[in-house]
């Protein structure tokens, strides 16, 4: 007796997105609703997604969500796991115990421990890891909505040296680099004005890397980064 068991597939890659070429999207307007406890990661999803035309409701807590819900219709859940008294874990089971079925998109920092939860495979659609990255956002997200990228063409910029011909030193350009990795947009922007007060660095220097940040690029900010580290400090 022979067995018809299926060959163990490969997993889905996800399509490569240029995310610099994106400006909006066609479909209806799409609500989608973020709950985190930190605000900056509130923001930096909000940051993403507003500019293309998304409307973005932000929630500090599962509590707060659920009277969301009852007040707005919703196209989109972004759910924190990690959240104090409610878990989003335990917000996405009573968001489905009230029959809604709006897709739900989790989000964790330990995203092999949440690979690992079957048991919870019914009650999302979809996650996304921790640093949030805006390219693989942006392709979960045409997964889960009717919604069509709009792309155009742009120049690639890059960064110019400092008309005063001054650079940021190793150590802060390290302490940006360190802020970028994590998606601490906030941070990075202070620490930016810190360079420019007590460095002397011409504000020109940052115009690229505050364009990249005003998309939340921050892997193209953190490769950016590296190369400025690696052309004026390899030595060090």
């Amino acid at each position: 007796m022979k067995l018809m068991i299926s060959p163990v597939e490969n997993p889905i890659q996800l399509p490569e997105l240029n995310i610099a070429r994106i400006y909006g999207y066609e479909g209806e307007r799409q609500t989608i609703l973020v709950v985190d406890d930190i605000l900056d990661q509130r923001n930096l999803v909000s940051n993403i997604l507003q500019p293309l035309g998304f409307n973005v409701l932000q929630a500090e807590s599962a509590n707060t969500a659920l009277t969301i819900v009852e007040n707005h219709h919703v196209d989109l859940f972004i759910l924190d796991i990690t959240m104090p008294e409610i878990s989003g874990w335990q917000l996405a089971i009573s968001l489905r115990k009230q029959n809604i079925r709006t897709p739900i998109m989790m989000l964790s920092a330990n995203i092999h421990e949440l690979e690992k939860c079957n048991v919870l495979e019914q009650y999302h659609n979809d996650y996304l890891s921790k640093p949030i990255s805006k390219e693989q956002l942006l392709i979960k997200i045409v997964s889960l909505l009717p919604v069509t990228w709009i792309v155009e063409e742009q120049p690639t910029e890059t960064i110019p040296v400092a008309s005063n011909n001054i650079i940021p030193s190793l150590k802060n350009l390290e302490k940006l680099k360190s802020f970028a990795e994590i998606g601490f947009l906030s941070a990075f922007s202070e620490k930016v004005d810190d360079i420019i007060r007590l460095e002397s660095v011409d504000e020109s220097f940052f115009n690229p890397l505050r364009n990249d940040l005003s998309q939340c690029n921050f892997t193209k900010i953190v490769h950016n980064i590296d190369e400025l580290i690696n052309e004026h400090y390899q030595d060090e």
